[in-house]
Order: structure tokens, then C-alpha cells, then sequence
């Protein structure tokens, strides 16, 4: 085994070279004793793609590592055994010892600027980042409400520092930190996630590209959602009447946001198919009703009464008459076959008082 190999630097470029040093310095270790050195990353066992494009990188440069997987553990290690390899990159991580050898390590690597910087955050977040979306009854409109990236090191806090240093420089005050005991953690808004995405940060974050995969993946599965604003533009009626729909029954919604007069409601796709059955349904028998029946205003002209009499005679049972609504307007009818039967009772009054 040789332990004297000269690295093939120019082999990889620079942002490959940031990636490892990223992944190195989150997720690394190495040790060298004499003549005998050995570079080890540690990677949890569903992260095996991680590790076979580090496997690629080392060989790249004229390194031979092997690809370990401690079953009892669900690790993957990646061990390569080198002095070179071990003083190259043991020595960067001795740089980061105090902050002028730091600031000179970000220099160098220009780690600050954003084209070289996004690869060397992409190691960090591949080793010990987290990148996920959580699910909640709560979405709306296909849209994922909770978008979780973060980033944890207890070894070295500077990581941290570095991070929010970076994102700070892409979009300001995106990110919170916080303290556990030893562990600091950072976590990234969704306007630094977007901001990253767009910086092609999953071209070299495997946990990034899985991220992006579940979620283009779940927004074509999950339904579209409509608020209730979105149906009253579609059938062009108020809000109201929309709301109204809702408490009806007519309308059913698969969320709600609030409660009382400020409670937003959802509906799927589904529904508003199901609604518009509801109204087309509802249109036609207004349809139907309204070609065999008069309105009683109408029929209040036809027999030269007040429509109020009209209204007293339907109390008393005297005349039938049904409730319509046809939008926001409501009225009552009176089938044509009883109108025959309202003249007859409307004469005889006559005749019976001398008045209506």
C-alpha cells in the first residue's frame, strides 16, 4: 500500500475541491501515525450515493478508497489511505484553528463569493445538513407550507458562522440560530432555500437534489386547493354567497384557517366539480319551475291585488306557493294549473265582502 502518492490537484475543479473540503470538515476525520495515514468520512447508511461520488472524487486524484457499511451501526464509511491526502486536507482544517487563518482559508478558496462558495455549502449540508418538507392538513393549492433546511455541528461552531455568513450575502436575514448545549444549529428561511435552489445549490447537495425530487414528486400528487374566493370568481357570485354554500352543506371544504367571521376555508378540485353538478342540477329545476309557475308579483298583477294578500292567502293555505332563489334574489311562485283555482277564490271574496 503505498502512502506516498503524489494527488493529482488539477484533477478536480475547484468547486469539486470545496465540496470535499465541506464534507470533510462536517462529516470527516483523519488520523496519521509515522508513515501511515488514513482520511475517513462518515456517512449514515441511506446516504451511499454521497459516498460513491466521494469514492469517484478520491480516485480522481489518484487515491484508492474503499467503501465500508457497518451494518450494526447504519454507517457508510469511505476510507482512503494516504499521507498526502491526510496532510492536504488535516491541513486545511488546522487553518480554521483562529480566525485570521480562517479568514485566509475562505480567501483562498474564495468560500465568501457566491459561484465557489455555493459548492463548499453543498458539502456542508450533504454532511451534516438536513434538508426536509413536512406535510401537514394545512397546504394549500398543491403548495408545501413547511420547508425545513438546517444545518447542525457541534465540533466546530465557525461551520455555523460560516453559513449564516454566506446566506447573509445572498438574502439578508434569512436564517435563525440557535443553541443546545454544544450544538449550534441553523436553520434557513424559505426565501434563503428559494434563493439557493435558484443558485443551483442540487447540482452539487445530493440532500438538496433528493429535496427538490420529493418535492416536485408531492406537488404533482397532492390536488390543487381553491380558497373561497377562488369560487366565487369562478361561478361569479360574492363571497358571501359563497360562505353561505359552505354552511349550507352545498359546498364541502377540506381545511379551514381560523374561526367566526375571519375563517378561511379550502376546497379541492374535487369539490368544485361536485358544486358545479350541485348548481347545474339546481339551475334546471329553477328552469322547470319557472315555465310552469308565475311569480306572485306577477299573478298579483294578473288578478289586480296586492302581492301581500297573496302572501296572507299562501299563510292561510288557501293558495300553494314555493320559495326560489336564483341568486342572490329569493321569490315565490304559484303553479299556472292554480291560478284558475286563486281566480275562483278571488271572486268569491269579492262577491262575498265587495272588496278585496
Amino acid at each position: 500500500m503505498s502512502h506516498r502518492i503524489v494527488l493529482k490537484i488539477g484533477a478536480l475543479s475547484a468547486r469539486e475541491w470545496n465540496y470535499l473540503y465541506g464534507l470533510f470538515l462536517s462529516d470527516g476525520f483523519a488520523y496519521r501515525v509515522r508513515t501511515t495515514g488514513e482520511v475517513v468520512f462518515c456517512l449514515q447508511g441511506n446516504e451511499k450515493e454521497i459516498a460513491i461520488r466521494i469514492v469517484n472524487l478520491l480516485r480522481r486524484i489518484g487515491l484508492h478508497p474503499r467503501l465500508v457499511r457497518i451494518q450494526s451501526k447504519d454507517m457508510i464509511y469511505v476510507r482512503a489511505y494516504s499521507v498526502s491526502i491526510v496532510d492536504f486536507l488535516a491541513n486545511k482544517k488546522a487553518l480554521l484553528s483562529d480566525l485570521v487563518s480562517r479568514e485566509r482559508f475562505y480567501e483562498e478558496n474564495r468560500l465568501l463569493e457566491v459561484k465557489e462558495g455555493i459548492s463548499f455549502l453543498a458539502g456542508l449540508i450533504d454532511g451534516d445538513g438536513y434538508c426536509g418538507v413536512t406535510v401537514t392538513e394545512e397546504y394549500f393549492r398543491g403548495g408545501l407550507n413547511k420547508w425545513r433546511w438546517s444545518f447542525a455541528q457541534t465540533r466546530y461552531a465557525f461551520l455555523v458562522e460560516y453559513i449564516a455568513r454566506f446566506v447573509d450575502s445572498i438574502a439578508s436575514g434569512s436564517w435563525k440560530a440557535a443553541i443546545y448545549g454544544r450544538k449550534r444549529e441553523i436553520y434557513f428561511h424559505k426565501s434563503a432555500i428559494i434563493r439557493l435552489l435558484g443558485l443551483s445549490i442540487a447540482e452539487y447537495s445530493w440532500k438538496a437534489a433528493q429535496w427538490q425530487e420529493h418535492v416536485d414528486r408531492l406537488q404533482r400528487e397532492l390536488p390543487p386547493y381553491f380558497t373561497a374566493g377562488d369560487f366565487a370568481r369562478v361561478f361569479k357570485v360574492s363571497g358571501d354567497i359563497v360562505t353561505r354554500w359552505i354552511r349550507d352543506g352545498m359546498l364541502k371544504y377540506s381545511a379551514r384557517v381560523g374561526s367566526g367571521r375571519n375563517a378561511r376555508y379550502y376546497s379541492s378540485e374535487r369539490d368544485l366539480k361536485v358544486l358545479s353538478q350541485k348548481l347545474s342540477k339546481q339551475r334546471e329545476e329553477l328552469e322547470h319551475i319557472k315555465s310552469n309557475a308565475l311569480k306572485l308579483v306577477e299573478a298579483a298583477e294578473i288578478l289586480g291585488v296586492s302581492s301581500r294578500s297573496l302572501h296572507n292567502w299562501h299563510r292561510r293555505g288557501m293558495i300553494r306557493a314555493t320559495m326560489v332563489r336564483e341568486g342572490r334574489t329569493r321569490f315565490m311562485v304559484i303553479p299556472k294549473d292554480d291560478m284558475e283555482k286563486l281566480k275562483k277564490h278571488y271572486l268569491s271574496n269579492r262577491r262575498g265582502n265587495g272588496k278585496t
